[in-house]
């Protein structure tokens, strides 16, 4: 027996049973419940200061981002100024994060494997096992975040589930393993096990910190930075690949497939799926199958997007070869500023009371939408200094207005934007910090500092 199988014989004993769904007889997501009719979604507050670092502490580790002071968007700038005002912009919102640096330590010092706790929003708290496999590449790591198995179950407390525990040592265990040296793992070990989900708000606000501080280092490549997971924590990845996209290179569920919306949200991510066979339980196998006949259409259709691969195991159940997911993963960069958007603006946790809707993707800001609890496809496509967005669907419920951050365009020239054909936008667009500001409170992203926008009606 090779090494692998003998590491695989010894996890899968560690790794069973893979989720609380195949112990207790639970559905891998609950039930829907019914949630309160949904309020149009109130326009973002402006925060009440001038001051770039403070404004930008009023944004930490939230999905509710307010706009920067008015007074900020009076000021433009020319082109020639463009690299001076990025770095004077990410200057400040490294000083708006000194504090987090040191309090939500992650890489330093990296060599050592260590853990850390964090403090997430909702009361919840996380344990982080942290490690670097290799020498550092010359443009940085990769990093990984690596989502173990389990979830949910019925404990007295947080931490109380002794199978998450199990789970936690498994997805060290096999991170470690993975044949994909010149990286950084980081290993979440699940907030609370009555909950058991990692797609819920404080996981999203977690996971959107750890990319922040990762680009903020110096020992992080910001374009290889992926997200896999085993079982639970494949359902999770999965989510999140739809919901958020833009902020990973690639992301690999393995033995978890649901049938969810937003496939189209996959365009610009790189995405590996894997499950068994015979894993039969609550539709992995057959959902693995649906999507991977969806995403081949998509590639057909689109052949330079949908970069994927589903690999649907011969007679393997749910504990599968886990060993070609992430050496797959590590081949992409992200993508940073596609030509073409696909993105389903849609509530991610329709199956919970509290909905969950983008604040934006890519170079997209979502802000001043009102959803009505609804959703809407946007498709966007860009050629030159010309945007085409479509809105497709006849849904009249999401209202309001779109926002579209301009780069990589001749600033001389005219912007022309095409609202389902029809031209709403001719003009050339001035630069200012305040675009600079909006983006990187958003994102945090020292690839997405845009300097210019066009806000567009959309009903």
């Amino acid at each position: 027996m090779n090494k692998t199988l003998c590491l695989l014989s010894l996890l899968s004993c560690l790794a069973l049973p893979a989720c609380s769904a195949c112990n207790a007889g639970e559905q891998p997501t609950p039930p829907n419940n019914n949630p309160n009719p949904q309020t149009p979604k109130p326009e973002p507050p402006t925060a009440p200061t001038t001051n770039l670092a403070d404004y930008f502490k009023t944004t930490l580790d939230t999905e509710d981002i307010p706009y920067p002071d008015q007074s900020l968007y009076k000021q433009s700038f020319g082109i020639d100024e463009l690299q001076a005002k990025r770095d004077k912009i990410w200057g400040a919102w490294r000083e708006a994060n000194a504090e987090r640096i040191k309090k939500h330590l992650l890489f330093a010092p990296y060599q050592a494997e260590h853990d850390i706790i964090w403090s997430l929003t909702e009361g919840e708290r996380m344990k982080l096992r942290l490690f670097a496999k290799g020498q550092k590449p010359q443009e940085g790591y990769a990093m990984f975040i690596n989502l173990h198995g389990g979830g949910k179950a019925e404990v007295p407390n947080e931490w109380g589930s002794t199978m998450n525990d199990d789970q936690w040592k498994t997805a060290i265990a096999l991170g470690k393993a993975y044949n994909d040296t010149g990286s950084i793992y980081l290993v979440p070990r699940m907030a609370d096990d009555r909950k058991g989900r990692w797609y819920l708000a404080p996981q999203r606000i977690a996971f959107r910190r750890a990319c922040q501080l990762a680009m903020l280092g110096e020992d992080v490549d910001p374009l290889r930075i992926y997200m896999t997971g085993i079982s639970e924590g494949g359902y999770g990845s999965h989510r999140l690949a739809i919901f958020m996209p833009d902020f990973f290179a690639a992301i690999g569920p393995m033995a978890g497939a649901e049938p969810l919306k937003g496939e189209r949200n996959l365009r610009n991510v790189a995405f590996h799926l894997s499950v068994g066979e015979l894993d039969h339980g609550f539709g992995r196998s057959k959902y693995a199958q649906e999507w991977k006949q969806k995403l081949a259409e998509l590639k057909t259709q689109n052949p330079d997007d949908f970069v994927h691969e589903v690999q649907i195991r011969p007679r393997m159940g749910h504990s599968i070869d886990y060993f070609r997911t992430t050496p797959w993963l590590a081949k992409h960069k992200r993508r940073i500023y596609p030509e073409r958007i696909s993105y389903l603006y849609y509530n991610m946790t329709a199956d919970y009371p509290t909905p969950s809707y983008s604040s934006g993707v890519y170079y997209l800001d979502f802000r001043k939408l009102s959803h009505n609890g609804s959703s809407l496809l946007f498709e966007i496509s860009k050629q030159g200094n010309t945007y085409d967005v479509a809105t497709v669907g006849t849904d009249e419920k999401v209202t309001g207005e779109l926002g579209i951050y301009i780069d990589q365009v001749d600033f001389s020239k005219p912007i022309m934007v095409r609202l389902n054909g029809k031209e709403v936008y001719n003009q050339t667009v001035a630069l200012s910090e305040a675009y600079l500001a909006e983006s990187t409170a958003l994102w945090g992203d020292p690839k997405r500092l845009f300097a210019a926008k066009v806000t567009i009606k959309i009903k």
